[in-house]
């Protein structure tokens, strides 16, 4: 099944986060990306592994602040897709909470 956003430049998917930040340094992808990609995953895997406990609804709008901050002074922020049994941060470091 081919997906709109993970139709990315890179995959994500198999990378760290020490990785992913490496791709926005190099300007590969962007933090709505990322955070699209993962709400994808999260669609369309969720109904089966029931890792999900909630959505941040308003993380495309926090990815983009994100990318604009990051775009003005290269600062990096968290974004928090979702809370699950391993939260994602999307950050320099990967938290596991």
């Amino acid at each position: 099944m081919a997906n709109k956003y993970t139709e990315a430049p890179i995959d994500i998917l198999e990378m760290s986060i020490v990785e992913i930040q490496h791709a926005v340094d190099l300007g590969l992808i962007n933090y709505e990306t990322i955070a699209k990609i993962y709400l994808e995953r999260i669609e369309e895997y969720n109904d089966e592994f029931k890792a999900v406990i909630s959505v941040n609804e308003d993380i495309v709008e926090q990815a983009k602040k994100c990318d604009e901050e990051y775009a003005k002074n290269r600062k990096r922020c968290r974004c928090r897709v979702s809370d699950t049994r391993s939260t994602l941060f999307i950050q320099r470091t990967s938290r596991r909470v």
